[in-house]
């Protein structure tokens, strides 16, 4: 609220200040005021030079609401205006995908290998993981650790991959990969503690989540895992809450 106030006022003075009406757009909208953060932006999406960011926030909330052909129509004009903008491309693309144009997949996959940057990749790999296309999501995540040979992200992806194919052992596999990079991250070992319990081996998913508090005394998401790995062995509650 004090954010709304201030830059009320700065728009106030400088009404023509593009910047200071996307930030108090984007202030209305992180409050829940929809409405008035599309208002706010509509000066500058209907100019006869659209402002790109403004375009594409817009777009994001008419997709959050579910009207993927005003999203699409807003992310193509942004597209027109800027057609290197990689981040622009994939909204676009992810707004076809949600109309239900499966074209929009090779449009992914374009970016994705023309650019440096993940967000494609990611999109890829998300959308087919959705349609349950197993291979084409390996192969997208195959091709983000080509991109990222140091991160932990693509080995955590073809566990989960592995796992969706009911293949314990590979899923394993990559997740124990992905400690041997980072031995702290969080999602391999509640990925391996998940198929610790599926095997009932509940000693060796606590003896994984300890060892992960011992390292990250202040990482709560292992202690709440903790708790939760023992409601599920049985473990009187009076001694789970210790």
């Amino acid at each position: 609220q004090q954010a709304e106030t201030s830059f009320n006022k700065a728009l106030q003075l400088q009404p023509n200040l593009a910047g200071v009406r996307r930030l108090l757009a984007l202030t209305n909208l992180r409050m829940g005021k929809e409405d008035k953060g599309l208002a706010l932006l509509m000066p500058l999406v209907e100019a006869t030079t659209p402002d790109i960011e403004a375009l594409s926030m817009a777009a994001n909330v008419y997709l959050a609401r579910g009207d993927a052909a005003a999203a699409e129509t807003l992310y193509a004009r942004a597209a027109r205006a800027s057609p290197q903008d990689a981040a622009v491309r994939v909204a676009l693309a992810l707004s076809r995908l949600a109309r239900g144009d499966n074209g929009a997949l090779d449009e992914l996959q374009a970016v994705a290998q023309s650019e440096k940057d993940t967000t494609a990749d990611l999109a890829l790999i998300s959308a087919r993981l959705r349609r349950g296309e197993l291979d084409a999501a390996q192969m997208a995540i195959d091709a983000l650790g080509r991109k990222q040979p140091d991160g932990p992200l693509a080995g955590q992806l073809t566990g989960r991959v592995a796992v969706l194919r009911g293949n314990s052992v590979v899923a394993r596999a990559a997740f124990e990969g992905v400690l041997r990079i980072d031995a702290s991250y969080f999602p391999a070992v509640a990925s391996l503690v998940a198929l610790d319990v599926a095997d009932s081996n509940f000693a060796a998913g606590q003896a994984r989540l300890e060892a992960l508090m011992k390292a990250n005394p202040t990482d709560m998401r292992a202690r709440v895992a903790m708790i939760e790995l023992k409601a599920r062995a049985g473990v009187p509650r009076r001694e789970t809450i210790k």
